[in-house]
């Protein structure tokens, strides 16, 4: 036993050592350059597997020490099933790449980066506010790598023909401008909407775009204490006359709500993706990655994009973000080679390349002070440094939640608050599950 303690401590001492030497050179942004061999490392993930192997080509051109890192591109649809399966079995991969929406499900099966080898100033210095949510007492459950932001395009064509120059950038703005924009027939359907909200069946984001909302007025959803305990705050006053999470789902839904002035949506109207790529809709909400997919589905549609709208009275601008991040899991075969690997990919040099790749912002803070060339990825850039994101703690079931309170109150079957204190207590018992 006692051969077996030396030994112990000798690897634990060796890592630390090996892993502060990595992350003083990360912290550069030039990532570790140690001598001794990575070893094997297997990265899983969702992303095409030319995006990533270019980039890890570009880091065993700079270090060939990372030559037997290999990445493997799994199904989205079944990523989480075959994680939690190759982990039983004694087979899982060394690094993986996760999102905050599968961050709580997965944090049992994550080993954290202790604070000692990264400080959470260097990580708040580094990452934006968006990535905080990996934070844990323990240490921190995944290095960030991009965002994909909640942004606003809009029809340039329809807001022409009303004569108005400029998509809303305040929600007040909109009281205005739907009457304008939206049109109905003579037995007043809707043939012409300002905007696809008010719903959940028929309304991409919808879970999205309301958590956004929430979010804008201060209220976090999950708080999280220092001590890492974690409940939902989303019924919660937070001091102010109307609780947050009721002042948003009433916004939400005003437009869905055939009495009232701003009414231009409901669930006979086709999925807003599609009514927004066939002209039908004025402004559609969506993640910044959506751009390109829009773009391709429509190409004489004349669309812009332009940040999610605020309150006029915000301090400061606030919007949804989903991260990509990169983490070590428990019962890898080679953690020390696994976490030279994610301060690498994690390294400025790196996460720039990945985000080229794939489009999408970076979430290092030094890369998104850079000015953009593109009028697009200015808009992306924008949106990223404002981004928050929460701890979901079921990104399916907490999908079922927020379908619940809307539907429930859009039918009258439930009143305003009794909606919200229900989801409320719905998402309570997911973080006890």
């Amino acid at each position: 036993m006692g051969n077996l303690s030396s030994f112990q401590l000798s690897l634990l001492i060796a890592f630390v050592a090996a892993a502060l030497v990595g992350v003083l050179l990360f912290a550069l942004g030039i990532g570790p350059t140690q001598k001794n061999a990575i070893g094997p490392v297997v990265i899983w993930g969702t992303l095409p597997n030319e995006v990533v192997d270019q980039v890890l080509e570009y880091i065993r051109v700079e270090d060939d020490r990372f030559s037997e890192v290999v990445y493997v591109e799994k199904d989205p649809r079944t990523y989480s099933e075959d994680f939690t399966e190759a982990l039983a079995a004694g087979r899982g991969p060394d690094l993986f790449f996760l999102s905050e929406e599968n961050l709580y499900e997965e944090q049992d099966k994550i080993l954290f980066i202790p604070y000692d080898i990264l400080s959470q100033r260097a990580f708040k210095d580094t990452f934006t506010e968006a990535g905080e949510v990996y934070l844990a007492p323990a240490g921190m459950a995944a290095l960030p790598l991009l965002i994909d932001p909640l942004v606003m395009y809009w029809n340039r064509d329809i807001f022409a023909d009303v004569a108005i120059a400029q998509p809303p950038r305040y929600w007040d703005e909109f009281f205005t401008m739907s009457p304008r924009i939206t049109q109905r027939d003579q037995s007043s359907n809707i043939v012409r909407s300002f905007i696809a909200f008010g719903e959940y069946r028929n309304v991409n984001r919808s879970k999205d775009i309301l958590s956004a909302l929430i979010l804008q007025t201060g209220n976090p959803i999950i708080f999280k204490s220092e001590t890492g305990q974690v409940r939902s705050v989303l019924s919660s006053a937070l001091d102010q006359a109307t609780p947050p999470a009721e002042a948003a789902l009433r916004f939400y839904t005003e437009f869905s709500n055939p009495s009232k002035a701003v009414y231009s949506w409901n669930r006979a109207l086709p999925e807003a993706r599609q009514s927004f790529l066939g002209g039908d809709v004025a402004l559609y909400v969506d993640v910044a990655s959506q751009y390109e997919g829009l773009k391709r589905a429509n190409p004489n549609l004349n669309f812009d994009v332009t940040p999610l709208p605020q309150s006029r009275d915000a301090e400061r601008r606030i919007t949804l973000g989903h991260t990509l991040a990169i983490a070590v899991p428990r019962g890898s075969a080679n953690p020390n080679g696994a976490m030279e690997t994610a301060l690498m990919f994690a390294s400025s040099a790196h996460v720039a390349a990945l985000s080229k790749l794939t489009g999408l912002p970076p979430a290092r803070r030094d890369l998104l002070s850079q000015n953009q060339q593109d009028p697009e990825q200015e808009i992306f850039y924008e949106a990223a440094i404002a981004s928050r994101s929460w701890l979901d703690p079921s990104d399916t079931e907490t999908e079922g939640v927020f379908q619940r309170m809307i539907e429930a109150y859009v039918s009258g079957r439930l009143r305003l608050h009794e909606s919200v204190q229900t989801a409320h207590k719905e998402l309570e018992q997911l973080l006890v599950q």
